[in-house]
């Protein structure tokens, strides 16, 4: 840059006319020197967030479906909080966002996602990382009530769980497992990070599976929601000497919805 110049293999050297603005960009894969830094104006930009994504999305492939649209999204910004070797950027997005509709996928499952992870991780170790890590809700689920279920769920029984709904496993077994905590506890409180986001909406396959048997659908993404939660969870069921009351369940989710008619009393 000292000599205003710059070489291509493939071209040769070029020589600035006047003083050149120089855009270096880092994916991080290489250490840059200190003296170049020193030398640079440093400029972090991050991973879109959902709705910067889906709007790219929306542009970038034409006639793609609205809900896989928002699977891939919500998909991809679960992907980036793994601790991978390389998380995948925008173009890897759309890469699997065009191959998904090529071959006229409408959803987001266990076997599209083997079948395609390739275009989302290209390190071997992220891939296997990736699927050890992903979370299997319905067998995690299915352990706590086999070890845990006799001991812990009654009818006063308030289960809290905290989740975005991606389920790498067994839908049957996420919304089998669902229904028994339902019919045993007196509330079930599920917490999803995503939900704080203004344009999410609950539609990948485990969300689903589970929004049935769910009370509370709430966010939890910082202080302030968990207040918030405290707050609903008051004004909507109140309070009795054995706890939080099950009366009518609500849910800003329709999949969500089921009167009970009166809840389990002392």
């Amino acid at each position: 840059m000292s000599d205003w110049q710059i070489t291509i293999p493939e071209i040769g050297p070029i020589r600035a006319t006047h003083v050149p603005y120089v855009v270096i960009t880092s994916n991080q894969t290489r250490d840059l020197s200190d003296a170049l830094c020193r030398r640079c104006l440093y400029l972090w930009i991050d991973y879109p967030s959902f709705e910067k994504e889906l709007a790219i999305v929306r542009a970038k492939v034409p006639g793609i479906d609205e809900r896989l649209a928002r699977e891939i999204c919500a998909f991809m910004q679960f992907v980036r909080r793994q601790k991978l070797e390389k998380a995948p950027g925008i173009a890897e997005t759309l890469d699997w966002a065009a191959a998904l509709v090529a071959l006229h996928r409408d959803g987001l499952d266990t076997a599209t996602l083997e079948e395609t992870v390739g275009l989302i991780c290209k390190q071997r170790n992220d891939v296997a990382r990736l699927w050890s890590g992903g979370t299997r809700i319905g067998e995690c689920l299915r352990a706590f009530l086999d070890h845990y279920g006799d001991a812990l769920l009654n009818p006063r029984t308030v289960v809290v769980i905290v989740s975005d709904g991606w389920d790498t496993g067994d839908i049957e077994l996420l919304e089998a497992s669902m229904q028994e905590i339902h019919r045993r506890v007196r509330l079930v409180v599920w917490l999803n990070p995503l939900l704080g986001s203004p344009n999410y909406e609950p539609t990948c396959r485990g969300m689903q599976a589970a929004l049935p048997y769910i009370d509370l659908f709430a966010p939890a993404y910082d202080l302030e929601s968990l207040r918030d939660l405290v707050r609903s969870l008051t004004a909507r069921w109140g309070r009795s000497r054995f706890g939080l009351e099950r009366s009518v369940r609500e849910s800003p989710w329709p999949g969500a919805s089921r009167a009970e008619g009166q809840g389990q009393g002392a």
